[in-house]
């Protein structure tokens, strides 16, 4: 890999596995609050994707199709329902879904 790169360490003690992808996002996705004008014609509220029984890693655009990255942090297998399609993960299991 040429090229600078960069590397953050944070240390946790005594997490459990299940804990350690939100501990992750305390470290390192720091939000900070933006208010917009809103408008537009979508609902105040809502999901345009529904997700459930994996984590969300990335959602981006290719070759015109919308694709998903989704994990799962257990230690057990799990089917997670991506856009109500079922699809099957192992343990920290990664998968791409096209939707």
């Amino acid at each position: 890999m040429i090229g600078e790169h960069r590397v953050s360490l944070t240390l946790h003690r005594g997490l459990r596995s299940d804990e350690l992808p939100a501990a992750w996002e305390r470290a390192h996705l720091v939000m900070h609050p933006v208010r917009t004008p809103g408008g537009g014609d979508l609902p105040a509220r809502g999901s345009l994707l529904a997700i459930e029984g994996a984590e969300l890693s990335a959602v981006r655009k290719v070759d015109g199709r919308v694709k998903v990255r989704i994990w799962n942090p257990s230690l057990e297998p799990r089917t997670a329902q991506v856009a109500g399609r079922a699809i099957e993960l192992g343990p920290a299991k990664i998968a791409d879904v096209e939707l």
